[in-house]
């Protein structure tokens, strides 16, 4: 049993030991209340407060909107009031709202009883006992102008019936007690013209719509606006538009607002907003101050990523060329990816790397901060160069040694794939002498360097097509060819940073596949995004490419290929092709377009591939 339920009181309301307290905020992290009460109602929180133990920790919290639970939980008692204490009730031109009572409600109760100048609090994401704690406010009006007075509970469980005056509310703050815990308030409104009000109850609830993400899972304003200022411009000005760390994400649409995408932890979301307090100083020499009350304790293992986001390495290189078939696409990569490092800040030197590992090392000197790894192909893509900066223990982006190689053999990987359980097609590994004799299984079929990329090679055999035994002869990929049935369908890729998903998107090469040309060439193709097939199919295919990620042991960004045979009389089936570790970085390339579509800016995906470059030993 929980050794600190055991010292507490009974209440009528519920206990509950090690209570996922942080899941339940807007931003759906952190870790657990190490005992979550709910009252029942006031005499129950009346009779618990004067009951517990004195040196029982004791922190009050509303809905959770306004609010970061850190990874590690609340140690103590969490108290969070519910239903009893959410009632809403009219007399006069004044309300009595129930500390648990959602400020919207609230707007909307006052708006049908005709009451005006509270409409402001439609724009407000929490309750009322919050709004009064921090003397919230939204679209020119705050809490302390509509406040009389509020009822509150001491640590002991004593009443106490402040007026507002006497709570000195100034901007986002009051003298009250933080360790008192508000019941209810009162408000006053002002009798008007109902549809007047109405009018501008919609006229907000466009306002934060057309200026706030307020579909996504966050937080509300995540800084006080500094004085004669607002945190929104700072933070823009500083270039923290879509800056990202982890699952977290500073918002496209209102800067101030940090967005949990789907796999953010408490770590992530406090580590950027103190990257983009640092970010902002160093621009405007403004110090920042937090609005979103910040709770608990990190994890033991993450205390320092809390603390602290990396600082930008002022020396960097982008290494593009290389000697393979991808050389021009690895110099497009390269330059449009230093390009951005430019924009962002950063020191860039450019290095066209060839045959010679001595002019390579001549051309790192003095050593760089971390590399850029822009190569594609052979030599850049299959550990060989990730080898080269292993042993500088010089950091570098994108996968290391290991899967890398495996990624870049075409049979390695699929056997990899097979054994996690990933779906892929038949194929057999065939030298080139037997090719020209005879057809390694019926057509169509597909025939493909083992160890290249960009389609490089990619043949496609149709039934009663005999030429292709010319083109074997003439091959120049190496001795063994990789042969796989042909899966008819739809074309689709999904990509992957870090350890997410970003989306999927399915490609319409304007030619007959989606050959080099189709990749590389303006109009070669179209990139549907997100891929418009059913939901469950985007699910999967989403699952199999962060799936695959993991069972190569991949890092950075990665791109899965995929077939999705949904033609007529199909199977309906998903089938992972490859993945590739270093996917194109051009204006035309996938991965920056489905980055794109979750609101991560090309600069913004290239510096989170600089933030997270590393060396695997």
């Amino acid at each position: 049993m929980n050794a600190l339920i055991a010292q507490l009181p009974p209440v009528r309301g519920r206990l509950t030991a090690d209570a996922a307290i942080g899941k339940q905020t807007w931003f759906g992290v952190g870790g657990p209340a190490e005992v979550l009460f709910r009252p029942a109602d006031a005499a129950d929180l009346i009779a618990f407060l004067s009951a517990v133990p004195a040196d029982a920790p004791v922190t009050a919290i509303g809905v959770g909107s306004n609010l970061l639970v850190r990874d590690g939980g609340i140690t103590g008692i969490v108290i969070r009031l519910g239903r009893g204490f959410a009632a809403v009730e009219i007399e006069r031109d004044e309300i009595r709202a129930g500390a648990a009572a959602l400020d919207r409600i609230v707007a909307f109760a006052a708006a049908d009883a005709g009451l005006g100048g509270l409409e402001f609090l439609s724009g407000i994401p929490g309750s009322i006992g919050g709004s009064v704690r921090m003397n919230a406010g939204a679209y020119g009006r705050e809490i302390k102008d509509a406040l009389v007075s509020a009822i509150a509970l001491d640590r002991t469980g004593k009443t106490h019936t402040v007026d507002s005056r006497a709570m000195r509310l100034s901007y986002r703050h009051s003298d009250i007690d933080p360790t008192w815990v508000f019941l209810e308030a009162r408000l006053r409104g002002a009798p008007g013209d109902r549809a007047a009000i109405a009018h501008r109850l919609n006229e907000i609830r466009a306002a934060r719509e057309a200026t706030q993400p307020v579909r996504a899972r966050t937080g509300g304003s995540t800084f006080k606006n500094p004085p004669g200022d607002s945190a929104w411009r700072l933070i823009d000005a500083a270039g923290c538009r879509g800056l990202v760390r982890g699952g977290a994400m500073v918002s496209q649409q209102h800067t101030n607002f940090l967005i949990n995408t789907g796999t953010a932890t408490a770590a992530d979301l406090e580590g950027l907003g103190e990257e983009v307090r640092r970010r902002v100083h160093d621009i405007s020499g403004t110090w920042l101050e937090w609005e979103i009350e910040r709770l608990g304790s990190p994890l033991p293992d993450i205390q320092h990523m809390v603390s602290s986001f990396p600082r930008k390495r002022e020396s960097m290189a982008v290494v593009m060329g290389g000697w393979s078939p991808e050389r021009e696409v690895s110099l497009s990569s390269g330059r449009e990816c230093a390009k951005a490092l430019v924009d962002r800040g950063y020191e860039v030197r450019v290095i066209d790397v060839g045959h010679d590992l001595p002019a390579l090392m001549r051309a790192l000197e003095p050593r760089p901060d971390f590399i850029f790894n822009a190569l594609h192909g052979v030599g850049g893509e299959d550990g060989t160069v990730q080898g080269v900066f292993e042993m500088l223990q010089i950091p570098y982006t994108h996968s290391g040694v290991l899967a890398s190689a495996m990624a870049m053999h075409k049979p390695t990987a699929k056997a990899v794939f097979r054994d996690a359980g990933l779906p892929v097609a038949e194929g057999v590994v065939a030298s080139r002498e037997s090719l020209v004799e005879s057809d390694p299984m019926p057509a169509p079929f597909v025939v493909k360097p083992t160890n290249q990329g960009s389609s490089v090679g990619v043949r496609i055999v149709r039934i009663n097509d005999n030429s292709w035994r010319e083109e074997v002869r003439e091959w120049c990929y190496g001795a063994e060819l990789l042969v796989e049935r042909f899966v008819p369908g739809r074309e689709l890729t999904v990509a992957v940073m870090g350890d997410r998903a970003l989306g999927a998107c399915e490609i319409v090469p304007r030619g007959s596949f989606y050959d080099y040309t189709a990749k590389y060439a303006a109009g070669g193709s179209d990139h549907l995004t997100p891929a418009p097939v059913p939901r469950s199919v985007y699910e999967e295919a989403l699952d199999i490419g962060l799936r695959a990620h993991r069972a190569l042991g991949c890092r950075g960004v990665s791109r899965a290929d995929l077939r999705y045979d949904d033609t007529p009389g199909g199977c309906g089936r998903l089938y992972l092709l490859e993945v590739n570790t270093q996917p194109g970085m051009t204006p035309t390339s996938l991965v920056p377009d489905i980055a794109r579509h979750v609101g991560i800016g090309f600069d913004e995906l290239v510096a989170w591939m600089v933030e997270n470059a590393s060396c695997d030993g």
